[in-house]
């Protein structure tokens, strides 16, 4: 039986209700309505044999929580959040939560359809940020940890935006998926900033960075590729370190012999670090 109504929803909308589909949301919904009845309006008896609308706030408060895990990287977690809270601003979180009221229901009166859309929700904008190019630079220059390690990334690119732009893209794309793996992060998150990313001008990213004027013409099509030199350190360094920390704290809590095996492991994950890093500030050295 076709819905009577039907609503779109985008790729943004479509990842946080696959998301919440891995929870028990459902379960959090009846706890919170016997917690909190005040918050729930009175249902007529003729409509009590339907399944009562899920929470929105619910919702944004699953949400809320996911992004938590963001704060645990203290020099890329705050852009990460930033890109997050804007790729949200697409989401209707009323038909999210519409959505997850069709669970159980045999005779549903409308249906979701995915729409390439990103437009920002109308009941729910948020003007903080432009685009992910805003976002990204309002977080950079602000936050002195990022802003240090773009520098540093920088010592590679020898002015050319270009060139920075290529390696800004290539080393988040990496960065992404090793911070996923270490943090760790919900799918739904990592897909957002992913998406945020993608869809990045990196070339105004570099200009920013590098403290020149973007040019009118890029001359990226016309360009040899280039080995990232800068994106493979630095990206090598976050490795090595992420690896050090999470062996230091595994490594403290086994018995002898292992222990020192593994703190000698983490001394050697630090010292490759710093040599990583000196490979930035010696250039392509």
């Amino acid at each position: 039986m076709p819905a009577r109504y039907s609503h779109g929803a985008n790729a943004e909308m479509l990842l946080l209700l696959a998301w919440l589909s891995t929870l028990k949301v459902q379960e959090q919904a009846r706890q919170d309505r016997e917690a909190c009845p005040w918050k729930y309006p009175y249902q007529p008896p003729w409509s009590q044999d339907r399944l009562p609308v899920f929470p929105e706030h619910l919702v944004h408060g699953q949400v809320a929580l996911a992004r938590e895990n963001l704060k645990r990287d203290p020099i890329y977690g705050p852009l990460f959040e930033a890109l997050v809270r804007y790729r949200l601003t697409s989401i209707d979180f009323s038909l999210v939560a519409g959505a997850l009221e069709l669970e159980g229901l045999t005779d549903p009166t409308w249906a979701l359809f995915f729409s390439d859309s990103s437009s920002p929700s109308k009941r729910r904008q948020d003007t903080t940020f432009v685009d992910e190019a805003d976002a990204f630079w309002q977080v950079a220059s602000s936050h002195m940890p990022l802003a240090d390690r773009l520098t540093r990334l920088s010592q590679t690119w020898h002015g050319d935006i270009c060139r920075g732009a290529g390696e800004l893209s290539i080393f988040f794309s990496w960065y992404l998926d090793l911070a996923a793996r270490f943090l760790p992060l919900p799918f739904f998150l990592v897909e957002l900033v992913r998406i945020s990313l993608h869809r990045m001008d990196w070339h105004v990213i570099a200009a920013h960075v590098l403290e020149i004027p973007l040019p009118v013409g890029c001359q990226c099509a016309n360009r040899t590729q280039e080995v990232p030199v800068g994106a493979r350190a630095e990206y090598l360094g976050e490795l090595f370190k992420a690896t050090g920390d999470e062996t230091l704290s595994l490594g403290q809590q086994l018995p002898e012999p292992e222990r020192t095996q593994a703190l000698f492991l983490a001394d050697l994950c630090r010292e490759t670090t710093k040599a990583m890093r000196l490979v930035l500030l010696d250039g392509e050295g």
